[in-house]
């Protein structure tokens, strides 16, 4: 059977850019939101800031504790997660076609409204620290790390994505609260749909 697809895009009037690609006879949905904030926007002091607010942004909203953010998650049935690439950060979603916007709108709320608390922002310091020192074991990420200091000394690209024990624990919620300010700006995100994927439907979402 031949799979048609449609990719459109349309920069919305607040700066987000939407991008979707629908696919025929799909049931379900891919999503991400691109953010082009990462490692390479972080003061030299404060190599770890990036990643830490990809955690952070998960820790509550006025609307949604950490603990009810996790069940709307799972209550959708799909895939939910983000990561931190050396440009850009990353949040996405694999739900199917009735979850989509459901899916928008909670992610739309992470972004917009997250709160940061001390305690839990603490808490996800102690999950993070372990995984540095895991790295640290790690021959893979050893030579990795090697490899990107020889190719590119002294560039953002050769920066540890997460840090160090004592950069991270020296970060604060100020920092956290500054860089999503600064950083997460409409005009640096991108919103991409692919599979059941209507681009006005989407656009509306996200305009909301």
């Amino acid at each position: 059977m031949l799979t048609v697809s449609t990719t459109q895009s349309t920069r919305l009037d607040n700066g987000v850019r939407v991008v979707t690609e629908q696919i025929q006879n799909t049931r379900s949905a891919s999503l991400s939101i691109l953010v082009d904030a990462g490692p390479q926007d972080e003061p030299v002091e404060k190599l770890g800031l990036a990643h830490l607010c990809e955690h952070a942004l998960f820790l509550g909203t006025p609307q949604h504790s950490s603990q009810e953010l996790a069940r709307m998650m799972d209550a959708a049935g799909g895939y939910f997660g983000a990561f931190t690439a050396p440009e850009y950060t990353c949040f996405y979603a694999n739900v199917l076609e009735d979850y989509v916007s459901y899916a928008l709108d909670l992610k739309g709320d992470i972004l917009v409204a997250s709160q940061y608390p001390e305690d839990l922002l603490a808490r996800e310091k102690d999950v993070i620290c372990p995984e540095i020192l895991g790295y640290q074991d790690n021959h893979d990420e050893i030579l990795l790390s090697q490899t990107k200091n020889g190719l590119w000394p002294n560039h953002s690209l050769s920066r540890s994505i997460t840090g160090t024990v004592s950069q991270v624990e020296a970060l604060t919620r100020s920092d956290v609260a500054r860089f999503v300010s600064r950083q997460y700006t409409p005009e640096r995100i991108i919103v991409a749909v692919a599979g059941s994927a209507e681009h006005d439907c989407r656009c509306n979402i996200i305009r909301q």
